[in-house]
């Protein structure tokens, strides 16, 4: 009875879980293709107007410019938000082109190198298991940002052995992983184990940190 009990409650939050990826993925199309779209044609409207307006005034035409790119940086801050809470890519592209572009992302934010190794995965992954592996990604590469110095990070993905088997390894501080229950740590083992898989890490003082996840894929019909 208690393993039903169980089951029946891990089932339950996974369907959470997925109920929330799905509202995440409607406000991020939302914040993209209409607030977004919006955004940018009033920065191009903005940029027009600067060209045409006859102004002499220095102090006035310095202004402008800055309205106008105002108007731009704040497209790619909402661009940048949208593809935080949900990214696009994900659903049109698959999950490779996705962490591809979350790694130039980290890098391009942090200067930290992140390298893709190894990505042999099936062409059917479920949408859903892709979302649950990119956000590992995500937070793993997050905790990378916050702690780990100056590191370069290596992400590898394979199926194998009727698993799908994600790694991502830095270079970093490192830590004493038996100590470490934060939450960001919390939240990767738990998506891991909703969805029927494991979550280790890898860890010592000065010799970096490695995630190793291990998915079943002949359990899909758990989400």
């Amino acid at each position: 009875m208690s393993t039903g009990t169980g089951a029946t409650r891990k089932l339950s939050a996974a369907k959470r879980q997925s109920f929330a990826e799905d509202d995440r993925r409607r406000v991020a199309r939302e914040l993209h293709d209409d607030i977004g779209q919006r955004l940018a044609l009033l920065a191009d409207d903005a940029a027009r107007l600067r060209q045409e307006l006859k102004v002499t005034d220095e102090a006035i035409r310095n202004r402008l410019d800055s309205l106008v790119q105002q108007a731009r940086d704040l497209c790619e801050d909402l661009r940048r938000i949208s593809h935080a809470i949900h990214p696009s890519i994900l659903d049109d592209l698959g999950l490779v082109p996705a962490l591809r572009s979350l790694a130039e992302d980290f890098t391009r934010h942090t200067g930290l190198a992140a390298d893709l190794l190894d990505f042999n995965i099936p062409g059917d992954l479920p949408v859903e298991l892709g979302t649950v592996l990119y956000r590992i990604t995500q937070e793993a590469l997050r905790n990378v940002s916050k702690h780990a110095g100056v590191a370069t990070v290596e992400i590898s993905l394979v199926a194998d052995r009727g698993e799908i088997v994600l790694i991502i390894a830095d270079s970093g501080a490192g830590f004493e992983s038996a100590s470490k229950t934060g939450l960001g740590l919390t939240s990767m083992r738990e998506r891991a184990h909703l969805a029927g898989g494991t979550l280790r890490v890898i860890s010592a003082p000065g010799k970096g940190t490695s995630v190793h996840v291990h998915l079943p894929l002949a359990r899909r019909q758990a989400y």
